[in-house]
């Protein structure tokens, strides 16, 4: 198991620096479609297909953090595909203390900006969407969705994709193809 210390869960009183976060393993009871190959999710004009996510959720996943991406809907389709970042974002306040902790360790590091300077309406990655599964312990799993879309060799632009429409669900970005993807990089942890 992979090991993530960070800042501990933070109160408005203080904060601690004081837990360690364990990178669980994949159930190996859990159903489970897995993709043979990964190879570009490509929409119908040749652009790569993108994932319209919320903040900080699309830079938890971009970085490596959060390893799925919940949702009420599935799709046939694997591969790998952009991250797009809605103009919306999560009330810090809402989030779980373990999450907050995790982003503020981060942040610190230089590895994800302020919480009120995200990027929104951007694309901001790549990854790759591996299976679906119906029940997982992955990091960034929420139970209250039906399904958990299991994402594997997360990457981060060089140079963000700023100003984009983004569009809903799975959805094709005409500018960006396989052979123009931005350069990018994976964020060491």
């Amino acid at each position: 198991m992979e090991k993530f210390k960070g800042l501990g869960n933070d109160t408005a009183a203080e904060e601690k620096d004081d837990f360690t976060w364990e990178m669980p393993e994949v159930d190996s009871k859990q159903k489970q479609e897995t993709a043979t190959v990964v190879k570009p999710m490509v929409g119908e004009n040749g652009g790569m297909k993108a994932l319209a996510m919320y903040q900080p959720w699309a830079s938890l996943l971009a970085c490596g953090i959060s390893q799925v991406e919940n949702c009420n809907w599935v799709t046939e389709e694997r591969g790998t595909f952009l991250i797009a970042a809605t103009n919306n974002k999560e009330v810090w306040d809402s989030l779980d203390p373990q999450i907050k902790g995790i982003y503020k360790h981060l942040e610190k590091q230089g590895i994800l900006p302020a919480y009120e300077e995200l990027p929104t309406n951007a694309i901001i990655g790549y990854a790759d969407l591996t299976s679906i599964v119906d029940r997982c312990n992955l990091p960034g799993t929420n139970r209250k969705y039906a399904y958990h879309f299991v994402i594997r060799n997360p990457h981060v632009f060089d140079e963000l994709i700023l100003n984009h429409t983004v569009g809903s669900k799975f959805y094709e970005v005409k500018e960006v193809t396989p052979e123009n993807m931005p350069a990018s990089h994976q964020v060491k942890l």
